[in-house]
């Protein structure tokens, strides 16, 4: 029990209440009220853009090209009590469904993805462990060439022709002509 003045003391009292004493003159009043404990704040963490090459990606763009360039996505949070120490998780989904440990970087660097739909999701934690909502950006890269319906037809004409080569006698031992010699 510790003493704040003359007339008040604080005071522990059983199952985690706190109890107040005060005293006037020939009064004594007592309060006891719970601690309720830290107090959780709500906010929401969001992807402010994608970045690619050092330049950003339009929030419509309906299907990225591919590339072998890391995008880079910029992360916010609408947390602005100082003290906060806000620091964000990252994943895309798709790629690898496990959190990132949190980082104080307002950034996040996705690899350079294959062709598909992507979704990153972006969570903030703050010092009190307090999570954020997730906010989440879909975006779609675009196969690399050698993976397009096209360059898939030209492998199937070329391994048509060599196999049809092989077969007529092009590939291998050279067939021995009319008489026997081989010219």
């Amino acid at each position: 029990m510790g003493a704040l003045g003359p007339y008040v003391q604080f005071a522990e009292g059983g199952d985690s209440g706190k109890v107040l004493w005060a005293a006037t003159g020939t009064s004594l009043l007592r309060f006891e009220y719970d601690d309720p404990g830290p107090l959780r704040r709500e906010f929401a963490a969001e992807v402010e853009s994608l970045v690619r090459g050092g330049e950003p990606i339009a929030a419509g763009t309906a299907k990225l090209p591919y590339s072998r360039k890391p995008i880079l996505a910029r992360l916010a949070t609408k947390r602005f009590d100082l003290g906060a120490n806000v620091r964000f998780e990252s994943r895309v989904v798709e790629f690898d469904p496990a959190w990132s440990e949190p980082s104080s970087a307002r950034t996040a660097t996705i690899p350079a993805l294959g062709g598909g739909s992507y979704t990153i999701e972006v969570r903030a934690v703050d010092d009190e462990g307090n999570r954020s909502s997730v906010a989440s950006r879909r975006f779609q890269v675009g196969s690399p060439w050698y993976f397009t319906w096209w360059a898939w037809a030209l492998y199937a004409l070329v391994a048509i022709s060599t196999f049809q080569d092989c077969f007529a006698g092009v590939c291998g031992a050279p067939r021995p002509s009319s008489d026997g010699w081989n010219d």
